[in-house]
């Protein structure tokens, strides 16, 4: 059986798509400004 199983988090929703006991699809879906394509200015923490 197909299934999506969805785990809602505080910073964004994630979900993986099992067919046959095998994960087949991912998704991350992060709510508000994120889009595909967008161009956002970023600063790197080490």
């Amino acid at each position: 059986m197909a299934e999506w199983l969805v785990e809602r988090g505080i910073g964004e929703d994630r979900a993986i798509f099992m067919q046959g006991g095998e994960i087949v699809a991912a998704r991350l879906d992060w709510p508000g400004a994120l889009a595909s394509g967008q161009v956002e200015d970023v600063v790197l923490v080490s």
